[in-house]
Order: structure tokens, then C-alpha cells, then sequence
């Protein structure tokens, strides 16, 4: 957000930056200093070291309500952590009891499960018989999750410009909270609706690696 020069009146859209486009709500100067601060605090020693690779975002998912767990990361009393958390209780979107797990014990128990798992040739003939089986299947539902998608963004960014040129009413803001529960239910689909045909049909038997979507419950 800090970054976005609408916020100086420009507007820009494919190709084409007109300045002064749209009504401007900070001064140039201020924005100026700002950017200049963010590229001070990018260059810190100490910004990455709470960074990390989270390898199962979108590929876990929540045992009581169904929405995929994301990663999240904390300071605490022995430093920094990671762990997976319901996007569903991220957002308080709906309630839901789910709890974080901790990013080392899940990323361990499914790479566990999953070479158990492997180690066994009936699993692996019946992998690729059912990932063959899918190569044939189109999905009829992603493109149409993928376009309303699209739409949400769309609506989402013209609440945005509305707020940004002062128009925020009780009604702008229930809308852009409907929005945004959409578009969050939307990206979830998507990431189910792909898990569900992760291959597409150029791939033989001799190319195709397991996928496998994992859920977090009440255990």
C-alpha cells in the first residue's frame, strides 16, 4: 500500500501512466520519503532472517471448516517461529477451532506419511492408474471460479479507488468486506479444484509424481 502512487494522483493502466489522473489524497514530497525509507529498511541486515519457504500453503486444509492453511510466522520468547494457520481464523471470516500447528511437525508428518506411502508399489500403481484416469477429465468448474475471481478483484479495486478518492459509506465498506469473504472462498476453490487434476494430459506414466492435499482436524 505504500507503494501505491495512486495515493499521488497518478493513474496508470496496461502501458499508459497519466500524472495527476485522479485526484491525489498525499503530497509528493511525503510520498517521496517514504519510498526512500522503505528502500533504507529493505537493505536492513536483520529483514530476512525471519523469512522461510512454507510448503504446504494451499496443499493442507482445515479439518472443521474446509479453507486452506496458510503460513504465518511470530516472535517469540526463543525467537522467531512458523507454524500453519486457518486462513478462515487469519481473516475471521467464519468461526472456526482451529488451532496453528507448528510448521516443522506438519512438514514432517506429511513428508513421513508420504514416503510410507510410496514405499509401497500397490500405491504407486494405483496413483498412476487414478492421475491417467484424470488426464481425461476437463474441469468444468475452474474456468468459472477463475472468471468470478477476476470479478471480485475487479469490484475490490474500484471500492478501493472510490475510498481513495473519499467516497467510504457504511455500504462501501459492507461491500468490500462481501468482496473480499468472496474472493478469499474463490481462491480456496481454485486451490482444491487444481489439487483435484494437478497434471495436464502431456504427462506419460513414466513423468507422473504423487500430489496429495492433506487436512488439519481434530486431532
Amino acid at each position: 500500500m505504500l507503494c501505491n502512487r495512486r495515493y499521488i494522483g497518478e493513474f496508470a493502466f496496461r502501458d499508459t501512466v497519466i500524472p495527476n489522473g485522479i485526484p491525489s489524497i498525499v503530497p509528493d514530497d511525503l510520498f517521496e520519503r517514504v519510498q526512500k525509507k522503505l528502500e533504507v529498511n529493505k537493505k536492513a541486515p536483520a529483514r530476512h532472517k525471519a523469512e522461510d519457504d512454507y510448503l504446504l500453503t494451499t496443499k493442507i486444509f482445515c479439518g472443521y471448516c474446509g479453507a486452506y492453511l496458510c503460513g504465518e510466522s511470530g516472535t517469540g520468547r526463543n525467537g522467531v517461529y512458523h507454524y500453519y494457520k486457518c486462513v478462515s481464523v487469519k481473516k475471521k471470516r467464519t468461526e472456526c477451532e482451529c488451532k496453528p500447528v507448528r510448521k516443522a511437525w506438519i512438514e514432517k508428518l506429511v513428508l513421513d506419511s508420504i514416503m510410507e506411502m510410496l514405499a509401497d508399489d500397490r500405491t504407486i500403481d494405483a496413483i498412476t492408474s487414478m492421475v491417467l484416469a484424470m488426464q481425461d477429465q476437463e474441469s468444468v468448474a475452474l474456468p468459472m471460479y477463475e472468471q468470478q475471481l477476476q470479478e471480485a478483484n475487479t469490484g475490490i479495486n474500484n471500492l478501493l479507488n472510490a475510498i481513495q478518492q473519499g467516497i467510504l459509506t457504511k455500504s462501501t465498506k459492507s461491500r468490500l468486506e462481501e468482496l473480499e469473504a468472496a474472493r478469499d472462498d474463490l481462491e480456496n476453490k481454485i486451490a482444491l479444484e487444481k489439487l483435484s487434476k494437478p497434471f495436464g494430459s502431456s504427462w506419460s506414466a513414466s513423468e507422473i509424481s504423487t500430489s496429495r492435499s492433506w487436512s488439519i482436524g481434530k486431532c
